[in-house]
């Protein structure tokens, strides 16, 4: 018995934005139509293993599209890079590096940001309260009273504190 597994595949499946229609006449081969309209005899093993998703023209559209990321802004990120197979660097306004997918770029919204406390603090009113604490620690208050004053735990504050 040959430890090799054959996957049959079917007409319909769809691998990415490849449909696949018939055989081919070419040996491990099929003919597929992509989403965009296109129609491209695909070998079995690519098709398998991920190799081909879509069809020359959408691939140099999502190179374009690609580019068009480099530079821009999402919400309290910048894309820095693009890495490989929808992978790309991105930084926080607070320094913080991550890799994330094409989606999670697309999804990105102003108020998302890495959760630490200089990007939690980063909107309008935590920046109006960041002011309010510096101003109450100078004029002498109690990290309690202002805990009260502001509705946030000591703990946040300490927090905070120690940020500036």
């Amino acid at each position: 018995m040959s430890g090799k597994q054959h996957r049959i595949i079917k007409l319909g499946e769809r691998f990415g934005r490849w449909e696949v229609l018939a055989c081919s006449d070419k040996l491990y081969h099929f003919v597929c139509r992509c989403d965009c309209g296109n129609k491209s005899n695909v070998d079995k093993y690519n098709l398998l293993k991920g190799y081909s998703t879509q069809c020359n023209e959408c691939r140099k559209d999502m190179k374009k599209s690609q580019r068009d990321y480099l530079g821009k802004r999402f919400g309290h990120w910048s894309v820095l890079s693009y890495l490989s197979r929808g992978k790309w660097k991105i930084q926080c306004d607070c320094g913080k590096e991550r890799i994330v997918l094409t989606s999670i770029i697309t999804a990105l919204k102003s108020k998302l940001n890495c959760s630490c406390i200089k990007c939690t603090w980063s909107n309008k009113i935590d920046q109006d309260r960041l002011t309010l604490i510096e101003v109450g620690l100078a004029a002498g208050l109690s990290e309690s009273s202002i805990s009260r004053l502001l509705g946030i735990t000591k703990q946040r504050i300490n927090q905070i504190v120690k940020t500036l």
